[in-house]
């Protein structure tokens, strides 16, 4: 007998049961040692495991004390032994399963939970394996992932054998033969995006409108009449669309500017069908879908509100209007301003707004009273939404009509 041979023995009758643990399926030897004086005259028998449990009779074997003719070979010759390895066709994975398919069938082995031989990565980060499952055709091997992937990750995955011939808790076919270690091999991500894309925000900012999306972009330009802007009711045309660098943002660059406290609205309509181009659409083509009538944030309160005089005084020939807000840098029109008291009007010869300030200089042409009680400052605002030479927030907002506002002298 060799080391570790499975034996047992006859009874009194001639009957036998030989129970065994076999490494693994295939075909094996069932042989009887000949007793002393005998010679065998049935047997040996060969038979090949390819299952669990399975059970085999009537092996018998004959014995006598005369001469035999020696046991012809076996009339047909033994499988061919399997010592190639199996491999991987195809890894996939789709949300939090990665699949794995062999080109021949693997043993089962709940050893793998244990040994962690497999890791999936995404660049540096890796993803903790929970379970393993091998399909009843034992064909395919499915891990399951405790983190679910996104659509833009971009997997890798390595296996680990052991440096010895185990038999347990690592990848081998039916014959036995281990799979062999690999560092990286790419998995074809199958995962859907799981975000409808949408606008999520929308800012106005002089003549550029930035979008704000739910879902990373393709870099596909939309068609710019794909848009319609409104300013208080008028198109404004949208002349240039720009993809942000990290590909949620997109930029409206428009005709005319917008300023601050005007309302805002967008439209955008999408083409019937499935579009490749020309059109908003995430990074797996899901199209941004028509929308009519959104509201564009456009400036904030301090910026919208208009700026209120809060005192006026003045001494020799020079005026100071102080303002609750800053005020546009920059000249104003003299003409704008009126200076009178009960007798005289005093004219304005420069008016200007220092940057960062909430101060307006006006210097006359005449010094002021050294006394009087009866002296206001009167101030237009234009019709229309003047840009330059009137009183206005940095934003754009102008300040209001000024009228009959005292005056005091220092």
């Amino acid at each position: 007998l060799d080391q570790g041979e499975p034996v047992t023995k006859t009874d009194l009758d001639g009957n036998y049961r030989l129970e065994a643990d076999i490494p693994s399926f295939g075909t094996y030897e069932l042989r009887e040692v000949e007793p002393t004086g005998y010679s065998q005259t049935e047997g040996n028998h060969y038979i090949t495991f390819n299952q669990d449990g399975q059970l085999f009779e009537g092996l018998n074997f004959g014995n006598t004390t005369s001469a035999v003719k020696q046991i012809p070979a076996p009339p047909t010759q033994l499988p061919t032994a399997d010592f190639a390895p199996p491999y991987i066709t195809d890894v996939t994975v789709n949300s939090n399963t990665l699949s794995i398919t062999f080109n021949e069938e693997i043993q089962q082995d709940d050893g793998l939970n244990i040994n962690d031989r497999f890791k999936v990565k995404v660049g540096s980060k890796s993803f903790t394996i929970s379970d393993y499952t091998i399909s009843t055709e034992k064909r395919a091997l499915a891990l399951a992932l405790e983190e679910e992937v996104t659509f833009r990750e971009d997997l890798s995955l390595a296996y680990n054998d052991s440096t010895n011939n185990q038999t347990e808790g690592v990848i081998q076919d039916l014959a036995g033969n281990d799979l062999v270690s690999f560092a990286k091999r790419n998995i074809d991500n199958l995962t859907g995006s799981s975000v409808t894309l949408a606008v999520e925000e929308a800012a106005a900012n002089d003549r550029e409108i930035e979008l704000l999306f739910t879902d990373s972009l393709s870099r596909s330009i939309p068609r710019k009449g794909s848009l319609k802007v409104k300013v208080e009711g008028i198109n404004n045309k949208v002349k240039d669309i720009i993809i942000g660098g990290d590909q949620m943002t997109a930029t409206l660059i428009m005709k005319d500017s917008i300023y601050p406290g005007e309302n805002v609205t967008m439209s955008y309509r999408d083409k019937p069908g499935n579009q490749k181009r020309k059109v908003f659409q995430n990074e797996v083509g899901d199209d941004l879908e028509s929308f009519k009538n959104f509201i564009v944030t456009n400036g904030n309160s301090e910026d919208s509100s208009a700026p209120s005089l809060v005192t006026a005084y003045g001494q020799f020939d020079e005026l100071t209007l102080e303002f609750d807000k800053i005020l546009q840098s920059g000249r104003i029109t003299p003409g704008l301003f009126k200076i009178n008291d009960d007798a005289t009007s005093y004219r304005v010869r420069k008016a200007a707004v220092n940057k960062n300030s909430k101060e307006v200089i006006l210097d006359l042409k005449d010094d002021l009273p050294d006394f009087t009680t009866s002296l206001t400052v009167n101030y237009i605002d234009m019709s229309g939404n003047q840009t330059k030479g009137v009183l206005q927030s940095p934003g754009g907002t102008d300040v209001g009509t000024i009228t009959s506002e005292p005056i005091l002298i220092f």
